[in-house]
């Protein structure tokens, strides 16, 4: 059985195939036709879409997805007081966690344009998390919040802790800002939940994953996971 998960963002869709529980191909697309040509094409038996975009599914495209929405039922106890502001994205990575990781309490946290934490315990309730400015946002926050600091690009360098120039300054107090407040973060959860597993996940990820004390698992592709878990839920 060919189970398909898409992820419909404002720049690319990420398209994930599984076949017997396991993610055996990834695609990417930033052009919708694109998208409808690939998936058009292919055997799909069911399928999962999570989008930020206005979809009007035309039926000459193959099979017609699942829509991740308010009223599709999760697989695990959602107790955030807006549970309406909850962003797919979200519920897919805490469903991803809950797939790989049952009945332990887990953090995740999602580099990517936002930094994202969301914990759910070991009965399965998720309680919320929080929301931070990504990497590259505070580069452009530094840029357009100030007169005369130039836009600098992240790099996949070693930063020094010590900046020589406003650029490597800027480099310095952004990437350390980032990484202490991942450490912070994940040290506060760490003396609640002893116990705790740790997921980091997102594209800002690999700059961080190897810096970071605390234990964690580095998994990319755990939003494509819990899109898949979601859909199991709903057959």
């Amino acid at each position: 059985m060919s189970i398909y998960t898409i992820d419909a963002g404002n720049t690319q869709i990420k398209v994930g195939k599984f076949e017997n529980d396991i993610l055996v191909e990834k695609q990417s697309f930033k052009v919708l036709d694109e998208f409808y040509l690939y998936y058009a094409q292919q055997k799909i038996d069911k399928s999962i879409l999570s989008s930020v975009r206005n979809f009007e599914w035309d039926s000459r495209n193959g099979i017609a997805p699942l829509l991740l929405d308010q009223l599709t039922k999760l697989p695990f106890e959602n107790r955030y007081k807006t549970k309406e502001t909850l962003g797919n994205d979200r519920k897919a990575l805490v469903s991803g966690a809950m797939k790989l990781f049952p009945k332990q309490n887990c953090l995740v946290i999602d580099a990517g344009t936002c930094i994202t934490y969301d914990f759910i315990n070991a009965a399965q309730c998720y309680l919320g998390g929080a929301i931070s400015p990504g990497y590259t946002m505070r580069f452009k926050a530094l840029n357009h919040y100030t007169a005369k600091l130039p836009l600098i690009e992240k790099t996949e360098d070693n930063v020094t802790l010590i900046g020589d120039s406003t650029n490597t300054s800027i480099k310095s107090g952004v990437y350390h800002g980032v990484l202490m407040e991942l450490e912070g973060v994940m040290g506060q959860y760490l003396k609640k939940y002893s116990d705790l597993i740790v997921i980091l996940t997102g594209g800002d990820a690999k700059h961080f994953e190897k810096q970071l004390k605390a234990t964690i698992f580095a998994i990319p592709n755990l939003q494509m996971e819990g899109l898949y878990h979601i859909l199991q839920q709903n057959d």
